[in-house]
């Protein structure tokens, strides 16, 4: 089941465009604040921001399409908050 679900959210992430994808990486794997991805990337904080709500409603639909059980849903989207 753990396996099942984390494949299921790297599949996610993987459907996502390649600078939303690129954005969330660096939150959630190199843990950087906004503002050091916007110099990085060189791009505004709020265009990171966009990208990391973008990345958040697309994996949540992602996964909603995939399982339709409710609580299957909600466990996974747990693992972001």
């Amino acid at each position: 089941y753990r396996r099942q679900r984390q494949m299921c959210i790297e599949t996610a992430i993987l459907s996502l465009p390649e600078k939303c994808r690129e954005v969330f990486r660096l939150v959630l794997s190199d843990r950087l604040k906004h503002k050091e991805i916007a110099q990085l990337l060189n791009i505004s904080e709020k265009t990171v921001e966009a990208h990391i709500t973008n990345a958040y409603k697309r994996i949540a639909q992602y996964v909603n399409k995939k399982y339709s059980s409710n609580r299957m849903t909600n466990n996974m989207i747990s693992l972001f908050f």
